[in-house]
């Protein structure tokens, strides 16, 4: 403003005043909305990237896109908007430290290469199961499901929700692409081999092994868009 003295305005911003742990919250309840908060938070300044990354809690959503936007693939890396820049999952993972984890992993099936991706990425998640706590696995593909679950260790999870969004598998695809032969129908048959349980579990396009429904520590079961 003009005329104005240059002490009458603070040199500092009035948020980066706020203690520190005040502002770890404020960026963990916008983690807990925008799952590129944590990325967007420790890009503001240094001071923000110093809170962003010793709080491990704004790095507990995880999420795993293995998808191929057109309009983000045809851009040059440096064209890429800072909202469209793919994440390093192990650093997430990283970041996070030990605290509990929310994992949503969604997957395309003209992603390039993408079972193998996956069989990579269920390898590195292995460590990490005994944090997960939430998870969504949303997918096209029953047999892209199955190598998720497959290649995962047993979970006890509060929330566990599994969206295939073509339960029946497309010839082009019989006996192609996926680690073992696919199982024909809708059924995911290594959730009850693997044994990964949920206080909340929900099912679309699909349904559980069938001795999963006879577990005791279900208190919610949910599964539509199927032929039961």
């Amino acid at each position: 403003v003009e005329g104005a003295e240059p002490h009458a305005f603070p040199t500092i911003p009035l948020i980066n005043q706020l203690p520190v742990e005040l502002l770890s919250n404020v960026i963990v309840l916008w983690a807990a909305v925008d799952e590129e908060a944590p990325w967007m938070a420790a890009s503001v300044c240094r001071h923000w990237r110093h809170v962003a990354l010793g709080c491990p809690r704004a790095w507990s959503n995880v999420v795993l896109l293995l998808k191929r936007p057109e309009d983000i693939a045809t851009l040059m890396e440096d064209e890429v908007p800072p909202r469209g820049k793919r994440r390093p999952f192990d650093l997430s993972l990283e970041r996070s430290k030990d605290v509990e984890l929310s994992l949503r992993i969604e997957a395309d099936t003209n992603y390039p290469f993408l079972v193998t991706k996956l069989v990579d990425y269920c390898n590195l998640l292995k460590e990490h199961t005994h944090r997960i706590k939430h998870f969504a696995l949303l997918v096209e593909m029953l047999p892209v499901a199955e190598t998720v679950i497959s290649g995962l260790p047993s979970m006890s999870l509060d929330y566990l929700r599994v969206c295939v969004a073509q339960p029946r598998l497309p010839r082009n695809w019989r006996n192609e692409h996926v680690v073992a032969a696919p199982p024909e129908g809708e059924t995911l048959w290594h959730l009850g081999t693997s044994a990964h349980v949920g206080k909340t579990m929900i099912f679309e396009g699909c349904t559980p092994f069938a001795s999963v429904a006879q577990m005791t520590d279900i208190v919610t079961l949910d599964i539509s868009k199927v032929h039961l």
